[in-house]
């Protein structure tokens, strides 16, 4: 990749600029379009070719280039929003406890936080340990504390001690848990990059499956690791950069009902899993791969693929561009880590122009398969 300043080249360009904003620059990818990046927010937004031109104008002269660019009003208005440094608002996100040694539960290590868990006693406390088949013991000092507890309204999630989440039903209290968890890897785990996406294996592939929710996307991973690949992670997949290796996470696959049709005929233990709850009232099941089908190791990523069911029959993937693989890696859920720098977002974008990315729809799981089997 070739930046303007310290970054190595390669086949492709991406030109990086300052910008009036400290420490934000906008990086421009060929003629396509490009992004532009916040350190100070850690976040970036997209921008085609048409908003390049708008950003650039804008950050040279806020007040004088908002009479020369002609786009519809709400389109101005975010891009001239991006030059004075103010991004799109994000969803607000649960605050995290500060962690209080000694509670008591029993030791567990979830993908690579060791994490103090303490479950209901009765018959909710099978429920509750669901999400954690896949977690071994361990001796480590503790990291976070999770717990389930009755509140005045019903139950709460518990997390360090303090109220995180609350639970109306008791069969969502699995969920929660589970949640929770999840949250949790997002806050201590060890990464660079996590993505909302599924990560499996084959021999020396790594390949990341990334959709919006609801898509379909843990069907479909959940059939890979029945029909030949192994099992990393089903949300989140956590990247570290200096290997471009997704670590191995072993909480189970999430299924709705409307998916245990296809999955239960070759994954029969599916049908007498744990019968969990969402909010809205979604019956869900948890399914674990069968251990010899389960990764202990860090995979390297070398594919990405953004699988999306169609009805209809399905010519090849179309190979993706980085910028368009960065935007829809943004759009179906990607967080930088706490404290990123440039230098590690710059060393993202040199990983997605050698990471072949592909749009994959499909219109059976068998074919999504059939084609994995066969991409290089």
């Amino acid at each position: 990749m070739q930046l303007r300043n310290d970054l190595s080249p390669s086949d492709s360009s991406i030109e990086r600029i300052p910008c009036a904003q400290p420490h934000q620059w906008l990086y421009l990818f060929g003629s396509e379009g490009g992004i532009v990046y916040s350190e100070i927010h850690n976040r970036f937004a997209g921008l085609d070719a048409a908003g390049v031109v708008a950003y650039l104008s804008f950050d040279t002269d806020l007040h004088a280039a908002q009479a020369s660019i002609h786009a519809p009003d709400n389109v101005i208005e975010s891009i001239r929003a991006l030059a004075m440094g103010i991004f799109p608002p994000t969803e607000p996100q649960h605050e995290w406890p500060a962690f209080t040694p000694n509670l008591s539960g029993e030791t567990i290590e979830i993908g690579s936080v060791p994490a103090s868990v303490q479950f209901p006693a009765g018959p909710l406390e099978k429920l509750c340990r669901d999400p954690f088949r896949g977690c071994q013991p361990t001796t480590l000092p503790p990291q976070c504390h999770l717990s389930a507890r009755h509140t005045k309204h019903g139950w709460s999630i518990f997390v360090n001690d303090q109220p995180w989440m609350p639970i109306e039903k008791e069969e969502q209290l699995g969920l929660g848990f589970l949640h929770a968890a999840r949250a949790m890897l997002y806050q201590l785990a060890n990464y660079n990059i996590a993505f909302h996406a599924a990560m499996v294996a084959q021999q020396d592939r790594g390949i990341l499956l990334c959709a919006p929710r609801e898509s379909g996307k843990s069907t479909l991973t959940a059939y890979l690791t029945a029909t030949g690949f192994d099992f990393l992670a089903d949300e989140p997949a956590l990247l570290q950069l200096d290997t471009g290796s997704v670590q191995p996470l072993p909480l189970p696959i999430s299924l709705k009902s409307g998916s245990w049709p296809h999955i239960a005929p070759i994954c029969p233990a599916l049908t007498d899993s744990q019968l969990h709850k969402r909010s809205d009232g979604m019956p869900i099941r948890l399914l674990l791969p069968p251990e010899q089908h389960i990764s202990r190791n860090a995979q390297k990523l070398t594919h990405i693929l953004f699988p999306s069911y169609t009805p209809s029959p399905v010519a090849q993937p179309e190979r993706l561009s980085p910028l368009r693989t960065l935007i829809l890696l943004d759009t179906g859920g990607m967080l930088l880590a706490p404290g990123s720098t440039r230098k590690t977002f710059e060393a993202f974008l040199h990983m997605l122009q050698n990471v072949p990315a592909f749009a994959l729809p499909f219109s059976s799981l068998s074919e999504a398969a059939q084609i994995l089997h066969t991409l290089r």
